[in-house]
């Protein structure tokens, strides 16, 4: 029920409304209070019908989310109410774990406190230009990249759109904001291997590898402690995360497309995979869900000799099944083509691979083959694991596929989004096409 007040020394009879609605994180009652003057000329009778019938609305409005007050709401407590009535119904839940994650953690601890009110344009320039500092991460990595910025900015804008369509606010001030100037990108913005260094990526998971161990006390059978020294051991790398690696570079393929993979997508027979689904971290864990788009959803071909080791995998996961018996969680008998191609073998035999462990095995694997190597120049880069999705569009546009076979290939939306990406290696193609055009016209004159 709203409290009504009537407003002292008010010429006009104005009348304050107060309603509340639910409690903010400190757990203090969020109030949302505006004011009415009813019409002076009516009777007092009428006029306290009317300012009943005000409040009534008024606190209808704002348990449906309708109202608001900009001048009373904070930004942190408001972007609440955005997740609960309209994020969770109008987002993926693998976005919205994402877009928490930002707010938590960059958004919220430097503009949370404003009124929705006071979140002017120059405040939001400010929190963007110190996101360009270079203590501005908390993880010690220096400065925020201008996309990463343009990220936030967008999450700051979808919860200030909802805000002027609610009337909470008059105009969105993200739409005056400017976001800094980007620096002209170089080949190193987009990270990935040259091709010297992706056959030496590919030649190297075909070898064993050594791993280092530092010296440790073990016990035996017998309760006997031994201390060992500091040894080494050959490994090779799991063929399923080598079949991993190999798909990101050959097919250009997301990790969370490569995660959500099972053996029905794949046709041995044609030499193709189907992309439907993707995986990704929501709230409650780890989920598989549609692609974001139509173009997301592609059949991709693939060599022959991916589809030879994704053969030997299917048959050594199959192998692995029977050998943990009972402990294995995945589809047996006729529905074993259900499974993940990329499973569990540590814990949790057979369910699907968490998203995060192939780049800790890509780093390690990469960091262990560079201790093999002498030459600085000779060593691997540790790219991100999405590095193998660019190197396979970098390539290809290096050996003279089209822009828009190559948009297919990765499955943008927009070629607009692939020309902007690749800018670089286009560039290149352009100065080999200009030095050959050169040639060719030099030799005729």
């Amino acid at each position: 029920m709203a409290t009504i007040r009537k407003i002292k020394n008010s010429k006009k009879g104005a009348y304050q409304i107060i309603v509340s609605n639910g409690y903010d994180s400190n757990n203090k009652q969020i109030r949302v209070t505006t004011t009415f003057t009813p019409d002076i000329t009516k009777s007092q009778r009428q006029q306290e019908k009317q300012v009943q019938e005000f409040a009534i609305d008024f606190e209808r409005q704002v348990k449906t989310g309708k109202v608001y007050s900009g001048d009373k709401i904070s930004f942190a407590d408001f972007t609440k109410e955005w997740e609960e009535k309209e994020a969770k119904q109008n987002l993926e839940e693998t976005t919205l774990y994402s877009y928490n994650g930002h707010l938590k953690n960059v958004i919220l601890p430097a503009i949370g406190k404003y009124k929705m009110s006071k979140v002017t344009p120059a405040i939001l320039e400010q929190f963007y230009r110190s996101l360009t500092k270079d203590n501005a991460r908390k993880d010690g990595k220096g400065s925020y990249k201008i996309a990463s910025i343009k990220k936030f900015h967008k999450i700051i804008s979808g919860i200030m759109r909802t805000a002027v369509r609610w009337n909470v606010i008059e105009e969105n001030p993200c739409d005056k904001a400017e976001l800094p100037r980007e620096r002209n990108k170089s080949n190193n913005d987009v990270k990935h291997f040259t091709l010297e260094q992706a056959m030496a990526f590919l030649e190297a998971m075909d070898k064993p590898y050594s791993v280092p161990f530092k010296g440790h006390k073990i016990t035996v059978p017998s309760g006997k402690v031994i201390e060992l020294d500091t040894y080494i051991k050959e490994r090779m790398l799991p063929i399923q995360f080598k079949i991993f690696y190999r798909l990101a570079l050959f097919g250009g393929l997301r990790k969370g497309e490569l995660i959500a993979l099972t053996w029905q997508d794949i046709d041995f027979e044609n030499n193709t995979l189907s992309i439907t689904k993707s995986a990704g971290h929501a709230q409650e864990g780890q989920t598989i869900k549609a692609t974001k788009t139509v173009n997301s959803n592609r059949v991709i071909p693939i060599p022959k000799t991916e589809i030879d080791l994704l053969s030997r995998w299917k048959t050594e996961q199959k192998n692995f099944m029977l050998t943990v018996g009972s402990k294995w969680e995945g589809y047996r008998g006729k529905e074993f083509d259900k499974n993940s191609v990329f499973v569990q073998t540590n814990t949790n035999y057979g369910k699907t691979m968490n998203v995060s462990t192939p780049y800790r095995k890509f780093v390690d694997f990469i960091n262990y083959y560079n201790q093999s190597v002498e030459k600085e120049e000779n060593k691997l880069p540790v790219i991100p694991l999405h590095g193998l999705r660019h190197t396979c569009a970098t390539l290809n546009i290096a050996l003279g596929t089209d822009i828009k076979t190559v948009q297919a290939i990765l499955g943008h939306a927009n070629i607009q989004t692939t020309l902007n990406t690749y800018t670089h290696a286009l560039e290149e193609k352009k100065r080999e096409a200009s030095n050959a055009l050169d040639v060719l016209l030099n030799k005729q004159a």
